[in-house]
């Protein structure tokens, strides 16, 4: 019962981690882009850097991106998180 407990709590640890590189990853993005950078560009950045993927959606002035990915290959489990800002002025959609 002891090394389960234990287990749940590290999965819970990896899992927390996770999400926190997902949040970090989808608020860079989004002020990148916002910021006139490259879409292409800094999706590609994150999927190199951190096997994750990235969707964003583009409105009329805002802008939300969402970054997934697998935790520690758990049966297909994924983190996501999303971040939304809007388009710094000058800079159009």
């Amino acid at each position: 019962a002891v090394v389960l407990f234990i287990v749940a709590i590290l999965a819970a640890a990896v899992t927390g981690a996770s999400y926190l590189v997902c949040a970090d990853a989808a608020r860079v993005v989004a002020r990148s882009v916002a910021a006139g950078e490259a879409v292409e560009t800094v999706t590609a950045t994150v999927a190199d850097a951190l096997n994750a993927d990235t969707s964003i959606e583009i409105t009329a002035d805002w802008l939300r991106v969402t970054v997934s990915r697998p935790v520690l290959n758990f049966g297909g489990f994924e983190v996501a998180a999303t971040a939304v800002t809007k388009f710094e002025p000058g800079i159009s959609p």
